[in-house]
C-alpha cells in the first residue's frame, strides 16, 4: 500500500501542466475496482481481460486524455499478477477467495506485451524506471522477442498460435515507436534506439507480410482467409491508420479513410447495438478531422453504453471521441444529420 501511494505521489510530482489540463478517463466503480484491477465489462461478466484495460488506457492517452489515476492503479494491479514468464492471464472472479485468479489463457500475447511495455514508459516517472516495473518490464520484453520471426520479419501471436496477425503487429510497431520517445524522456538514450530500430525493422515486415500491391489493400492475416468480413479483414484496413503507421503504399492517407468511410460506413454503423461497436473507427474519424462521422457515432452508440459486448476500450473509445467532438463544437454537438446512402 505504501508502495503504490509512493508511486502515485512521484506520479503527480512528473505529470505536465498539458495532462493536468486535459480531460481525466472516467471510468466508475463498474469498471475500476477499489485494488486499482479494470473490469473488461461493466457489471456483467466479472472477468478482467488485461488487453482490454492496457489498450483502453493507451488509446484515450493517445487522444489527449489524462488516465494518471486509473493508469496506476491498474499497473500496480498487474504487477502483483504477472506470471514468471512475463505473460498475463485472463482473470474470474472467485468468491471463494474475494479476488481474482488465473482462468483462461489470453489470445493476443504479442500485442499484450508490447503494450504493457509501452504503459509502463508512458507512466514511467523522469527520474528513472522503479524497479519493479524495470523487472516486470524486462520479462515483458523477452516474452515479446521469444514471439519475432525472423523468417517473415513480423511478430506471431503466441507460442501456440504461430500466426503473425495485422492488427497485432501494428499495435507492436506503434507501442515501439511510443516506448523509443518515452525512453529517450527519462533518459535512456541506447533503449530509445533499440526500440526505434526494431519498429523500422517491424514496418518492413508489416508491408512485406500484409500489405497487398494488386488489391490495394491490407491483408489481416499470414494465413490465407477465405472470407471477407468486417472483423477481421474490412476494420483492419484502418488499424495503421489509428497508430500513426505510414501508409504511403496505400496513396494519400485522406482518399484511402474517404474510400473506407464510402464502402463501409453502413455496415460499420449497424453493428452498433448488435456487435462490438468499434468505437477505434470513430477515434480514426477525429484524427480526420470528420467530426460529423464521430458525432454521428456518439449519438448512436449512447444508448447502449454498457449494453451487450460493450467493453471498457469502447468505453474509453467512447470518452475520447467525445471529447474531441466538443472541443470541436464548444457550444454543443449538434444533431446528426448523416445519412447512410
Amino acid at each position: 500500500m505504501k508502495h503504490a501511494v509512493l508511486l502515485a505521489v512521484v506520479m503527480g510530482m512528473f505529470a505536465s501542466m498539458s495532462a493536468a489540463n486535459a480531460k481525466s478517463l472516467q471510468l466508475d466503480a463498474e469498471y475500476l475496482q477499489p485494488s486499482g484491477a479494470i473490469m473488461t465489462f461493466a457489471g456483467g461478466q466479472e472477468i478482467i481481460d488485461p488487453y482490454f484495460p492496457t489498450k483502453a488506457l493507451l488509446t484515450a492517452s493517445d487522444t489527449g486524455m489524462n488516465i494518471n489515476v486509473p493508469a496506476m492503479g491498474w499497473i500496480n494491479w498487474m504487477l502483483a499478477r504477472q506470471e514468471p514468464d512475463g505473460l498475463f492471464s485472463v482473470f474470474c472472479q472467485d468468491p471463494d477467495i474475494r479476488d481474482y485468479r488465473p482462468c483462461i489463457m489470453a489470445d493476443a500475447d504479442d500485442s499484450m506485451m508490447a503494450m504493457w511495455v509501452e504503459l509502463l514508459y508512458r507512466m514511467a516517472p523522469k527520474e528513472g524506471m522503479p524497479a519493479s516495473w524495470r523487472q516486470s518490464l524486462r520479462k515483458a520484453q523477452a516474452q515479446l522477442d521469444g514471439l519475432y520471426n525472423r523468417e517473415t520479419g513480423v511478430y506471431f501471436i503466441s507460442q501456440l498460435m504461430p500466426v503473425g496477425l495485422l492488427m497485432d503487429n501494428i499495435e507492436i510497431y506503434a507501442s515501439m515507436k511510443r516506448s523509443a520517445q518515452e525512453a529517450k524522456r527519462i533518459g535512456e538514450k541506447q533503449q530509445a534506439a533499440l526500440f526505434s530500430a526494431k519498429a523500422a525493422q517491424l514496418r518492413v515486415g508489416i508491408i512485406k507480410n500484409f500489405w497487398d500491391p494488386e488489391k490495394k489493400m491490407f491483408r489481416a492475416s499470414t494465413q490465407p482467409r477465405a472470407d471477407y468480413v468486417f472483423y477481421p479483414d474490412i476494420v483492419a484496413q484502418l488499424m495503421p491508420m489509428l497508430h500513426g503507421f505510414d501508409l504511403n503504399v496505400a496513396g494519400p492517407p485522406n482518399e484511402f479513410y474517404s474510400a473506407w468511410m464510402r464502402d463501409h460506413h453502413k455496415e460499420w454503423t449497424d453493428l452498433i447495438g448488435k456487435d462490438y461497436p468499434w468505437g477505434l473507427v470513430a477515434v480514426v474519424a477525429t484524427q480526420h478531422d470528420d467530426m460529423e462521422t464521430a458525432s454521428c457515432w456518439l449519438q448512436q452508440a449512447e444508448p447502449h453504453r454498457r449494453t451487450g459486448p460493450w467493453n471498457v476500450l469502447d468505453e474509453a473509445a467512447f470518452q475520447s471521441v467525445q471529447w474531441s467532438v466538443q472541443k470541436k463544437w464548444p457550444g454543443g454537438i449538434p444533431a446528426c444529420q448523416k445519412v447512410d446512402s
